[in-house]
């Protein structure tokens, strides 16, 4: 622009990284030059942001560039030079973002706990500065956590940081060939530490389509990541990049990806077409019945009774494509008789009355519902008797009192399963950040 502006076009060519035309010939110039971010100024003081222009938005925001490692799948990895935001000018701006009650600030720094000091200072600043409205998000590496990272995570409030951690796999040998470093024990480790205080959101990533994870060791995969239980399981599927190594390398792997953008794998010398297909099927019902979080405890009583957790997603996902094999989707209790109508395949009669009661928790969990799911009938007898327990408080639209069979609040918190009536309120305006309603037991068997 200085060139354009100041009359000097024909220093245009010798600009580092630019790739122009001069007298018929391409000149492509290699980018010497590594943009210096640390004290620049953030576009939203430029735009001239006024209070109403942060409401209900999500502010992407970048305090660090670059990435200290080098996957091969990922263009950060291109870029060699890692260099940060000055840490209060950061804290300025997150300031800002604090005092206007922006909604979600997700940090697009690629590791943003790399740099511990910075790390910990701007985690330690959100936390002194809550505002009870403002929520953030981070991606990072879970396995260079220490112990103070920890005690700063566990002293945040509910909800006011999600973190997303990048697994991809469990294959060692994948690991290697994608030139990931990753203390899979340490990480274990961390993602437990964190779990143990359940205010933290955690999404555990995982690719299909890496270099030697065939169908069997991504079943392996998937499983070591759904045991560390984390909040949401993205299974995402390999993208060959322009500019990246693994696309470099493809034929060495026999990766064959789509030519348009996103450029996802269609299969690979060790998964096959139909592999990736069965996996998409996977996504699908892991998403509806996993990452949704409203079926949290009928999935986690229901999984004891498969060899392993993919295995139950695979099954449930071929009786999904028997029921919607027409493409529809099914409707919210459409949800619920699907899983019920699966289970019923697999557990006992008394199994499936632990499973059914869990699932009925799990609805009224989330919402006060009116119009149940056919698996639950309709009984006025005991709809009649849990109303008695209100006592002379007329129960609003906003509340809730269920008779259960079992106390599912014991196996939530202990993994007990108690049979014996338990009569549970829920309260709808008084939300966890899952969304689900607050609840108060109010008798139980003893």
């Amino acid at each position: 622009m200085d060139c354009y502006m100041e009359g000097r076009e024909k220093d245009i060519p010798s600009i580092p990284g630019i790739t122009t035309v001069s007298d018929g010939k391409i000149i492509d110039n290699p980018c010497t030059l590594v943009y210096d971010m640390s004290d620049s100024v953030m576009p939203y003081y430029a735009a001239g942001y006024k209070e109403d222009d942060y409401k209900n938005k999500i502010i992407y925001y970048e305090s660090s560039r670059g990435c200290p490692f080098s996957c091969s799948y990922c263009l950060s990895s291109v870029d060699k030079h890692l260099r940060f935001r000055n840490t209060e000018l950061v804290l300025t701006d997150l300031k800002v973002f604090l005092d206007n009650k922006v909604a979600l600030v997700k940090f697009v720094d690629r590791t943003f706990n790399c740099n511990r000091e910075h790390s910990r200072k701007i985690l330690r600043f959100i936390r002194d500065n809550d505002n009870g409205i403002t929520s953030f998000h981070f991606e990072i590496a879970a396995d260079i956590l220490e112990d103070e990272d920890i005690r700063i995570m566990n002293s945040l409030r509910p909800g006011l940081i999600q973190l997303e951690i990048g697994v991809q796999s469990t294959n060692q040998d994948t690991i290697k060939a994608i030139h990931r470093v990753m203390n899979l024990d340490k990480l274990r480790n961390n993602v437990a530490a964190i779990r143990k205080c359940r205010n933290i959101h955690m999404h555990l990533d995982l690719i299909a389509g890496l270099p030697y994870e065939d169908i069997n060791s991504f079943r392996k995969s998937f499983n070591d990541i759904y045991d560390m239980k984390p909040d949401n399981l993205q299974l995402g599927f390999l993208k060959l990049l322009h500019g990246s190594l693994m696309r470099e390398e493809k034929d060495k792997y026999g990766i064959v990806a789509r030519d348009i953008p996103p450029y996802e794998v269609l299969y690979t010398k060790y998964l096959s077409y139909d592999d990736i297909l069965k996996l998409k099927q996977v996504e699908k019902v892991l998403d509806m019945y996993y990452n949704s979080n409203m079926f949290v405890l009928s999935v986690r009583y229901l999984s004891g009774s498969f060899d392993d957790s993919f295995a139950m997603y695979e099954l449930l996902s071929e009786c999904f494509e028997r029921r919607y094999s027409d493409g529809s989707l099914p409707s919210r209790n459409g949800k619920f008789e699907l899983l019920y109508d699966f289970a019923g395949d697999y557990l006992n009669e008394h199994d499936m009355m632990v499973f059914g009661e869990m699932l009925r928790f799990d609805m009224y969990l989330r919402d006060n519902v009116k119009s149940l799911p056919e698996c639950f009938a309709f009984n006025k007898d005991e709809s009649l008797r849990a109303k008695k327990y209100s006592g002379e408080h007329k129960l609003t639209k906003a509340e809730h009192i269920e008779i259960f069979k079992i106390n599912p609040v014991e196996y939530r918190d202990n993994g007990n399963v108690v049979c014996g009536d338990t009569v549970i309120y829920f309260d709808y305006l008084i939300r966890d950040y899952d969304n689900n309603a607050t609840i108060k037991i109010l008798e139980e068997t003893k």
